[in-house]
Formats: C-alpha cells, structure tokens, sequence
C-alpha cells in the first residue's frame, strides 16, 4: 500500500477526486497539498504575462520535492488533443516546506483569436 492507499476505497485512492480544487488525491500528493498552506485553488495558477515585449501563457504550479516515481511534465496544446512539452522555465523556487513552486511559459507568445492551453501532467 502506498501513502494514498486506505482502507476504504470509497474515500480513499489514488485515482478519487475527493474535493479540493476537482484534483485527484494523487494530484493532491505530488503536489504537496498535505504539507503546505497553499490552497487546492492555487496549486496550479494559469495566467498571460507581458515578457520581453511579448505575451506568453504562463502556469506556476507547486511540487512535492520528492517524487521519486513520477514523471513531471508541462505540456501546451492548441488544440486539448495534441500536447508537447514546448515550454520554457521561468523561475523554480525551494518552498521550505517539502514542495517547490515552479513557473514555466509557453515556448510561443500568445496571439490575438489564438487559443492555446497549458497544463502540468503528473503520472506514476
């Protein structure tokens, strides 16, 4: 049985939403939601930021600093079907709490009547 594994499976689980913020408990996990102060709502923060002139899509989001067996990827898509990892990392910053906060931005500045995402995939 791993951390996220209980007794009841209606309740517990790596795969459960349980409520905050719509993650799964293993989002929650790798994200180090039970060891810092930062809300669900704010484990991962999307937002356009003016840099070198240009707008780019931005996401910060918050790590567990020991994950071992997962792989951590930021990924864009124009399109919610295709992602790639075609970002670029602004800032990683040691949250002294067991998690770090991490700011990447798209490799591409956004354009007017262009749609883009952008997300942070964590898999075991």
């Amino acid at each position: 049985q791993g951390p996220l594994d209980g007794a009841d499976p209606l309740i517990s689980g790596p795969d459960l939403i349980t409520g905050p913020g719509g993650l799964s408990n293993f989002m929650l996990y790798a994200q180090g939601f039970d060891l810092g102060a930062t809300p669900a709502d704010q484990l991962n923060i999307v937002e356009i930021q003016n840099l070198d002139n240009s707008s780019y899509l931005t996401l910060t989001y918050q790590l567990r600093s020991q994950l071992p067996l997962a792989t951590i990827t930021a990924e864009v898509s124009d399109d919610l079907q295709s992602w790639s990892p075609n970002v670029v990392i602004l800032s990683q910053r040691d949250n002294n709490d067991g998690t770090a906060t991490i700011t990447v931005r798209d490799t591409q500045p956004t354009l007017s009547g262009q749609q883009r995402y952008i997300r942070v995939r964590i898999e075991e």
